[in-house]
């Protein structure tokens, strides 16, 4: 959460396991990478070449996708650098 002049915002949203949430384009916990490949386009900015993630967007606003064993482990939504 963050304070701002007119309340409070939502930073970011980190989603794990055994959370069901889905994306708009339906990936989810336990998704294949393959799939997330099909669903968005790769960042060029921050995550490289780590095969453990995948950044959506920016490093300053986007999605993160966390592997294991080719499988989304972690969804993380929001601002990741400052």
């Amino acid at each position: 959460m963050l304070k701002t002049k007119h309340g409070y915002e939502v930073g970011s949203i980190g989603i794990k396991a055994p959370s069901t949430f889905a994306t708009s384009r339906g990936i989810v916990i336990g998704s294949s990478k393959a799939d997330v490949e099909k669903s968005y386009q790769h960042s060029t900015e921050g995550s490289g070449d780590d095969p453990s993630s995948y950044l959506v967007g920016s490093p300053y606003g986007g999605e993160l996708f966390t592997f294991k064993h080719g499988k989304v482990t972690e969804i993380f939504l929001g601002q990741m650098a400052e």
